[in-house]
């Protein structure tokens, strides 16, 4: 197990070395898609375990990909639930959506941005949030059933559209 550590410790350095290798807008489109695909893992956890504590292997894959992409001084680590995580990882991902949205601008940078957008609007049960929902629904194709409830839509939703982007 140890050794597996090790590896893995070893290839994240790599990882991230590699990562700072590279320009900004290329950096940036690594980083979203990590972000994507750690939101992902989240997601799919918090479907099986509700209001649960997010572990700290995936809150340091998040600080991890942070400081690859950002070059961020190291911060003090903090205990986040799985829905606070996925709120960070999305948020950290349309900031830096911005930034390829400007520099590749014939990219499906500002569609997905759109839809990560409308997703996170679309929590609530308030006439604005039931527009976002729709909007969501609009770009992603995903519709919710007559009988699904509102977060496990949203977060089955979620996976399925970073999955899609992640193709």
């Amino acid at each position: 197990m140890a050794k597996r550590r090790t590896r893995a410790q070893k290839n994240g350095a790599a990882v991230c070395a590699a990562l700072c290798q590279f320009d900004d807008a290329r950096r940036f489109e690594l980083g979203v898609e990590a972000l994507c695909q750690l939101t992902t893992d989240v997601v799919a956890l918090r479907v099986k375990h509700r209001d649960a504590e997010a572990p700290g292997e995936l809150i340091d894959r998040y600080w991890g990909i942070l400081y690859a992409v950002s070059a961020l001084p190291p911060l003090a680590h903090m205990v986040v639930s799985t829905d606070m995580l996925v709120w960070m990882c999305l948020t950290r991902a349309i900031r830096w959506m911005n930034n390829l949205v400007r520099v590749h601008s014939e990219g499906r940078w500002e569609e997905v941005q759109e839809m990560i957008v409308a997703w996170q609007d679309a929590w609530g049960n308030d006439a604005r949030a039931k527009y976002a929902e729709a909007r969501f629904t609009t770009l992603t194709g995903i519709v919710r059933g007559a009988t699904e409830e509102h977060d496990t839509y949203l977060r089955a939703a979620l996976i399925k559209a970073l999955s899609d982007v992640q193709a």
